[in-house]
Protein backbone atom coordinates (compact mmCIF):
# COMPACT_ATOMS: atom_id res chain seq x y z
CA UNK A 1 0.00 0.00 0.00
CA UNK A 2 1.28 3.41 -0.86
CA UNK A 3 0.46 7.10 -0.18
CA UNK A 4 1.27 10.61 -1.52
CA UNK A 5 3.33 12.84 1.03
CA UNK A 6 2.31 16.70 0.20
CA UNK A 7 4.03 19.49 1.93
CA UNK A 8 3.62 23.12 2.54
CA UNK A 9 6.17 25.47 3.41
CA UNK A 10 5.29 28.55 5.11
CA UNK A 11 7.63 31.00 5.04
CA UNK A 12 7.49 34.26 7.32
CA UNK A 13 9.64 37.15 7.91
CA UNK A 14 8.98 36.28 11.37
CA UNK A 15 11.00 32.95 12.02
CA UNK A 16 12.03 31.69 8.94
CA UNK A 17 10.50 28.42 7.25
CA UNK A 18 7.94 25.70 8.63
CA UNK A 19 7.25 22.69 7.50
CA UNK A 20 2.89 21.25 7.43
CA UNK A 21 2.62 17.52 5.77
CA UNK A 22 -0.70 15.55 5.34
CA UNK A 23 -0.95 12.17 3.31
CA UNK A 24 -3.11 10.69 0.96
CA UNK A 25 -4.07 6.74 0.32
CA UNK A 26 -3.10 6.90 -3.60
CA UNK A 27 -4.67 3.71 -4.74
CA UNK A 28 -7.11 5.13 -7.18
CA UNK A 29 -6.63 9.06 -6.00
CA UNK A 30 -3.81 10.87 -8.18
CA UNK A 31 -0.95 13.49 -7.13
CA UNK A 32 -2.87 16.05 -8.91
CA UNK A 33 -5.86 15.48 -6.70
CA UNK A 34 -3.57 15.13 -3.35
CA UNK A 35 -1.97 18.21 -4.64
CA UNK A 36 -5.53 20.32 -5.08
CA UNK A 37 -6.81 18.81 -2.14
CA UNK A 38 -4.15 20.76 0.41
CA UNK A 39 -3.98 23.97 -1.66
CA UNK A 40 -7.98 24.37 -1.02
CA UNK A 41 -7.02 23.48 2.45
CA UNK A 42 -4.20 26.78 2.34
CA UNK A 43 -7.03 28.66 0.31
CA UNK A 44 -9.25 28.47 3.18
CA UNK A 45 -6.94 28.89 5.86
CA UNK A 46 -5.63 32.49 3.58
CA UNK A 47 -7.48 34.93 6.85
CA UNK A 48 -6.60 33.25 9.34
CA UNK A 49 -2.30 33.74 8.64
CA UNK A 50 0.10 37.07 8.24
CA UNK A 51 0.52 39.33 5.45
CA UNK A 52 3.87 38.64 6.21
CA UNK A 53 3.55 34.83 5.45
CA UNK A 54 3.50 32.80 2.37
CA UNK A 55 2.60 28.89 2.00
CA UNK A 56 4.28 27.32 -1.02
CA UNK A 57 3.22 23.76 -1.46
CA UNK A 58 6.35 21.51 -2.63
CA UNK A 59 7.01 21.16 -6.47
CA UNK A 60 6.92 17.43 -5.56
CA UNK A 61 4.75 14.96 -4.44
CA UNK A 62 6.64 11.85 -3.11
CA UNK A 63 4.47 8.26 -3.27
CA UNK A 64 5.70 6.59 -0.46
CA UNK A 65 5.39 2.80 0.88
CA UNK A 66 3.25 2.67 3.92
CA UNK A 67 4.95 -0.59 5.42
CA UNK A 68 9.05 0.31 5.24
CA UNK A 69 8.48 4.36 4.73
CA UNK A 70 10.62 4.25 1.83
CA UNK A 71 10.21 6.88 -1.29
CA UNK A 72 9.14 5.01 -4.46
CA UNK A 73 8.44 7.95 -6.93
CA UNK A 74 8.23 11.61 -7.32
CA UNK A 75 5.19 13.22 -9.49
CA UNK A 76 5.97 16.94 -10.27
CA UNK A 77 2.95 18.67 -8.97
CA UNK A 78 2.11 21.41 -11.63
CA UNK A 79 -0.25 23.79 -9.43
CA UNK A 80 2.36 26.12 -8.35
CA UNK A 81 0.92 27.04 -5.10
CA UNK A 82 1.89 29.92 -3.49
CA UNK A 83 -0.16 31.99 -1.49
CA UNK A 84 0.54 34.84 1.15
CA UNK A 85 -2.08 35.40 4.57
CA UNK A 86 -4.74 38.19 4.33
CA UNK A 87 -4.59 39.35 7.66
CA UNK A 88 -2.15 42.04 8.70
CA UNK A 89 -2.65 42.19 12.49
CA UNK A 90 0.39 41.87 14.12
CA UNK A 91 1.37 38.05 14.32
CA UNK A 92 1.57 36.76 17.56
CA UNK A 93 4.37 34.84 19.25
CA UNK A 94 5.08 32.04 18.33
CA UNK A 95 3.57 29.70 21.35
CA UNK A 96 0.47 31.03 19.71
CA UNK A 97 -0.40 28.43 17.38
CA UNK A 98 -3.73 27.47 15.73
CA UNK A 99 -3.90 23.20 15.88
CA UNK A 100 -6.34 21.04 14.37
CA UNK A 101 -6.50 17.55 15.83
CA UNK A 102 -7.25 14.63 12.91
CA UNK A 103 -9.59 12.08 14.02
CA UNK A 104 -9.86 8.50 12.41
CA UNK A 105 -12.24 6.32 14.70
CA UNK A 106 -9.11 3.68 14.85
CA UNK A 107 -7.45 2.35 17.66
CA UNK A 108 -3.90 1.21 17.35
CA UNK A 109 -2.26 -0.77 20.12
CA UNK A 110 -4.11 0.45 22.19
CA UNK A 111 -4.44 4.24 21.99
CA UNK A 112 -6.87 6.12 19.46
CA UNK A 113 -4.86 6.97 16.16
CA UNK A 114 -5.61 10.93 15.30
CA UNK A 115 -3.06 13.29 13.63
CA UNK A 116 -2.27 17.28 14.59
CA UNK A 117 -1.67 20.27 12.39
CA UNK A 118 -0.01 22.91 13.96
CA UNK A 119 -0.98 26.44 12.23
CA UNK A 120 1.85 29.34 13.06
CA UNK A 121 1.84 32.88 12.19
CA UNK A 122 -1.88 33.53 13.74
CA UNK A 123 -1.99 37.16 14.67
CA UNK A 124 -3.48 39.56 17.16
CA UNK A 125 -7.15 39.73 15.21
CA UNK A 126 -7.28 36.20 15.68
CA UNK A 127 -6.77 36.29 19.68
CA UNK A 128 -9.81 36.72 21.72
CA UNK A 129 -9.04 37.25 25.57
CA UNK A 130 -6.05 35.01 25.39
CA UNK A 131 -7.77 32.26 23.00
CA UNK A 132 -8.11 31.78 19.34
CA UNK A 133 -11.31 34.05 18.19
CA UNK A 134 -14.71 31.92 17.19
CA UNK A 135 -13.80 33.41 13.88
CA UNK A 136 -10.55 32.30 13.42
CA UNK A 137 -11.90 29.02 14.66
CA UNK A 138 -14.73 28.69 12.21
CA UNK A 139 -11.49 29.72 9.18
CA UNK A 140 -9.73 26.28 10.59
CA UNK A 141 -13.42 24.51 11.00
CA UNK A 142 -13.80 25.63 6.77
CA UNK A 143 -10.25 24.92 6.03
CA UNK A 144 -10.82 21.19 7.78
CA UNK A 145 -13.74 20.46 5.51
CA UNK A 146 -12.83 21.32 2.53
CA UNK A 147 -9.53 19.26 3.03
CA UNK A 148 -12.01 16.03 3.74
CA UNK A 149 -14.46 16.72 1.33
CA UNK A 150 -11.79 17.39 -1.58
CA UNK A 151 -9.92 14.62 -0.16
CA UNK A 152 -12.65 12.06 0.69
CA UNK A 153 -11.74 8.81 2.16
CA UNK A 154 -7.98 9.01 0.79
CA UNK A 155 -6.99 11.43 3.06
CA UNK A 156 -5.56 9.54 5.53
CA UNK A 157 -3.27 9.36 9.05
CA UNK A 158 -0.41 6.93 8.87
CA UNK A 159 1.24 4.92 11.75
CA UNK A 160 5.06 4.60 10.83
CA UNK A 161 5.43 2.51 13.68
CA UNK A 162 3.06 0.15 12.63
CA UNK A 163 2.55 0.59 9.28
CA UNK A 164 -1.15 1.38 8.68
CA UNK A 165 -3.56 4.05 8.07
CA UNK A 166 -6.77 4.98 8.49
CA UNK A 167 -8.99 7.65 6.64
CA UNK A 168 -9.71 11.03 8.56
CA UNK A 169 -13.50 11.06 9.66
CA UNK A 170 -13.12 14.47 11.41
CA UNK A 171 -11.20 17.90 11.37
CA UNK A 172 -11.75 19.54 15.06
CA UNK A 173 -9.71 22.91 15.84
CA UNK A 174 -8.66 23.23 19.42
CA UNK A 175 -10.11 26.07 21.34
CA UNK A 176 -7.06 26.82 22.88
CA UNK A 177 -3.55 28.08 21.24
CA UNK A 178 -1.13 25.47 20.96
CA UNK A 179 2.93 25.59 20.90
CA UNK A 180 4.69 23.02 19.19
CA UNK A 181 8.03 21.90 20.78
CA UNK A 182 11.04 21.40 19.61
CA UNK A 183 12.41 18.04 19.28
CA UNK A 184 15.76 17.48 21.04
CA UNK A 185 18.82 16.35 19.33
Amino acid sequence: MTIWRVRTVLSSSYSGDDLTTFYFESTGFSSTSAGNAVEAFWTDMQPAYSTHTTAVIEPDIYEIDVTSGSILSVAPYGGGFSQAGSDSSDVLPLDAQGLITWTTGEWVSGRALKGRTFLPYATTGANDAGKPSATYQGHLATAAGSLMSSAGSHFVIWSRTHHVIYPVTDGIPWNQWASLGKRRV
